[in-house]
């Protein structure tokens, strides 16, 4: 057996090891602290994801922005447009002018230089043109409509958001109730099946049991496969990619269960509502329209300029001159054959349409307000309907599980009340996802989504 020298020195491998080790460590518990540091996403987290990530916002986004160069192009129409040109020709075969001569022949006479140069620059400017600042105003106008399309595209990310957000929500809360009316409903059979092997229950009741597991299970794994089917909803609502990681805060919340009367519809104005507000941007587009097709009987008028510079030589001799104009251009418009008459009419009639529509608009959100105002009331009453059911169903199973472990009491018993239990926490649930939609619709009618 070898004796160890405690006055030996270590071996430096050694030291080389344990900082391998800990090294090691290090890499792994950063890898499961970069885990941990990821961090659960509420509601608010999921819609400015979607509002950031949405394909649909951002080409919402591009459109706003296109509009924006439009009105940029509009305005330089009406400021001054600068052109050069340059030119160089040979002319192989001079042109000949024919002139009388003394003795009353006619006499051939070329003109000009085999070589011929110029350059000059011209300026235009817009001096009036009624078409010019009703375009400017349209393409204004236009913008403006872009950028109410973009808050109704932001408006409508937040509400699908929060819907397929409470959707997963819910699903995970129901798969959680399963698990705990399955443990519940093991512990059960097992006691029961333990008391039937002893002789103090019948195989019936065991059966039973059973019965009431496997549709437990079976019921777990729908709800289990579901669930990823929802989140991944979700993540298309928020532009995640379907096969990203996401986390959500595994808390439904507090709601304001609180009743409307119609008294509430009196303080809704579907004017308000961001698809009134673009049917007005359309008429007005269609106003100017019409009102362009008019300014089209007006004459226009523009200034002009231009300045050049001309050479012309061959191999003995060459000439260079300078040329310079200045002038007013006036375009009058005399006959059309009615082109603009009927154009007129056209815009006039489209106006008329979108009046409707908006008569229309009024009417349908004031019976889709009620409609949703009822909705939101009756839900509330079967939520609060439920909410009793189920604190019911839960004292009836807690006082049947007592009397069967007490011996007073049946398995049977307890079986039904477990039945009912699980019912009423279902059907309270169903009550709870059709509230908060009831109330997500009408959140969305009343305009809350528009703080996004």
């Amino acid at each position: 057996m070898n004796s160890i020298n405690p006055n030996q020195p270590t071996p430096k491998h050694s030291n080389r090891g344990g900082i391998f080790l800990f090294l090691l460590a290090i890499l792994l518990y950063g890898k499961g602290f970069a885990q941990i540091a990821s961090e659960a996403m509420n509601l608010e987290a999921c819609i400015a994801y979607g509002l950031e990530h949405s394909p649909t916002l951002s080409k919402a986004r591009m459109d706003e922005a296109i509009a924006k160069k439009d009105v940029n192009i509009a305005l330089a129409s009406g400021l001054p447009q600068i052109e050069g040109q340059a030119d160089i020709q040979n002319n192989f075969e001079l042109p000949v002018f024919v002139l009388p001569g003394e003795n009353g022949e006619p006499q051939s006479i070329p003109f000009g230089l085999p070589w011929q140069a110029s350059a000059g620059m011209t300026v235009n400017q817009l001096v009036f043109d009624g078409k010019f600042f009703l375009g400017l105003k349209a393409a204004k106008t236009l913008e403006e409509l872009t950028q109410i399309s973009t808050q109704r595209g932001r408006e409508q990310v937040a509400f699908d958001v929060s819907r397929a957000y409470y959707m997963v929500l819910v699903s995970e809360e129901r798969l959680t109730q399963l698990e705990a009316n399955l443990e519940r409903v093991e512990k059960l059979y097992q006691e029961t099946d333990a008391l039937h092997r002893e002789g103090f229950a019948e195989k019936l009741d065991v059966e039973r049991l059973e019965i009431n597991l496997n549709n437990l299970k079976a019921e777990k794994d729908q709800l289990a496969q579901l669930i990823p089917v929802n989140e991944a909803v979700l993540k298309f609502q928020m532009g995640m990619s379907v096969d990203s990681s996401l986390e959500l805060v595994k808390e439904l919340g507090e709601f304001e269960a609180a009743r409307l009367s119609l008294e509430d519809q009196a303080m809704y104005d579907p004017r308000n509502r961001l698809e009134y507000q673009a049917l007005e941007t359309q008429r007005a587009l269609e106003t100017l329209n019409m009102r362009r097709y008019k300014v089209d009987f007006l004459p226009n008028l523009y200034a002009f300029g231009n300045y050049a510079w001309n050479w012309q030589w061959d191999a003995q001799q060459d000439f260079s001159f300078q040329t310079g104009t200045v002038g007013l251009q006036l375009n009058v418009p005399i006959f059309d054959s009615f082109r603009k008459t009927n154009e007129i009419q056209k815009a006039r009639i489209n106006v008329d349409k979108i009046n409707r529509d908006m008569e229309t608009l009024v009417n349908s959100s004031q019976l889709e307000f009620r409609q949703s105002l009822t909705s939101l009331n009756n839900s509330l009453s079967r939520l609060e309907s439920q909410e009793k059911n189920k604190i019911l169903a839960d004292k009836v199973y807690r006082i049947s599980r007592i009397k069967y472990t007490e011996g007073v009491g049946s398995s049977l018993e307890v079986n039904e009340a477990e039945t009912q239990l699980k019912q009423s926490e279902s059907l309270y649930l169903n009550s709870l996802l059709e509230f908060i939609l009831a109330k997500l619709e009408l959140d969305k009618l009343r305009g809350v989504f528009r703080s996004y």
